[in-house]
């Protein structure tokens, strides 16, 4: 799935894993537009670290997200995790895509070509 959306909420939370305890965020996106693919309005996606009281767990690579910004989303429908890490997550602002510098309709434009191929 690709889709484009606002960063709605997010919520991180300890959860057992292996035998230990780990902390994982729920980040929770307003969907706008589903470049590729379709499903529900909001979705929810879980990335690993995130901060719960005074303890933060960073977790290299996983794309951090931010109250109200706007992305484009590379996802795995069945969990709906980001593909490719950090690398399937990007930023929009005043309608580009921030570092890349192009605008979002080109950068749509250009992955419906790669999607035809």
């Amino acid at each position: 799935m690709i889709v484009i959306g606002i960063v709605k909420r997010s919520q991180s939370q300890w959860e057992g894993l292996d035998g230990g305890k780990r902390i994982f965020t729920y980040v929770y996106v307003d969907v706008e537009k589903y470049i590729k693919g379709s499903g529900e309005k909001l979705i929810e996606i879980k990335v690993p670290g995130g901060k719960v009281g005074e303890i933060t767990e960073e977790v290299p690579d996983t794309p951090r997200f931010t109250l109200g910004e706007k992305v484009i989303l590379f996802l795995k429908p069945k969990f709906f995790r980001v593909v490719g890490w950090h690398q399937g997550k990007y930023t929009i602002k005043d309608n580009k895509v921030v570092g890349l510098g192009i605008e979002i309709n080109e950068f749509i434009r250009k992955i419906k070509e790669i999607l035809k191929e």
